[in-house]
């Protein structure tokens, strides 16, 4: 019963991440260093199509392929503007997921992962946590692993909707002037009338009222004690 309260409720945070996210590099431009002849273009990375079975035979191939002979390959997508980014998802090849080892993934030219190893990949998948503004999201690869060359099925980009932060579960109040919390703390520059920062989602009456209460109790506190010493 444990176990299957504990699925439930893993399931239920995941449900509710993935409805206040948005994939914000889908269908977005991209580009890459090579092709190889079977593979889909750039964009098969970015089509929505999570899926990490590469049939080359098949009408759609899903997967990303570049050539043999690239041995310094890369691939990037540009998002169109700057985001707050909250996490990138890799899904690489199944069966060759050794060749994600060397793999760098940079933000704007900044390297926030490299896959020295595979630990951390699940069902082919790794989760990165990026917590980071940026645009253009470049992928490399700077060794021999089952080859040089880049093999990737599909890059999301995540992005909490406004009014989310966190892991995009968690909500912040109402700041002011229409504008929206920051999507990695939370915090508001201002907020709206009535309320409190840096989240915005404590009402300052609320508060009052509680100041007060505590206040009454530590009063009568006092009389009880008073009395005691009588």
């Amino acid at each position: 019963m444990f176990k299957l309260c504990l699925y439930a409720n893993i399931i239920l945070v995941c449900v509710g991440m993935q409805a206040h996210r948005k994939n914000v590099a889908l269908n977005k431009p991209c580009g890459s260093s090579s092709r190889h002849s079977e593979s889909e273009s750039c964009s098969g990375a970015v089509n929505g199509n999570d899926g990490t079975f590469y049939d080359p035979s098949e009408p759609w191939i899903n997967c990303i392929h570049t050539d043999f002979n690239d041995l310094k390959p890369f691939w990037w997508v540009d998002l169109g503007q700057e985001f707050t980014l909250n996490t990138i998802t890799i899904y690489g090849r199944a069966s060759f997921i050794k060749r994600m080892k060397c793999v760098n993934v940079s933000v704007d030219g900044k390297v926030i992962k490299r896959f020295d190893d595979l630990s951390g990949w699940t069902n082919d998948t790794y989760d990165i946590r990026a917590a980071i503004k940026g645009r253009v999201i470049n992928i490399t690869k700077d060794c021999d692993s089952e080859g040089t060359m880049l093999n990737i099925c599909e890059v999301q980009v995540w992005v909490c909707n406004d009014g989310w932060y966190g892991n995009c579960s968690m909500t912040c109040g109402p700041c002011a002037d229409g504008s929206v919390c920051d999507k990695i703390n939370g915090k508001c520059a201002n907020c709206k009338m009535g309320f409190q920062p840096p989240h915005c989602k404590e009402s300052k009456r609320v508060s009052e009222r509680q100041r007060e209460g505590v206040k009454k109790e530590v009063r009568k506190t006092e009389r009880k004690s008073r009395g005691r010493q009588r």
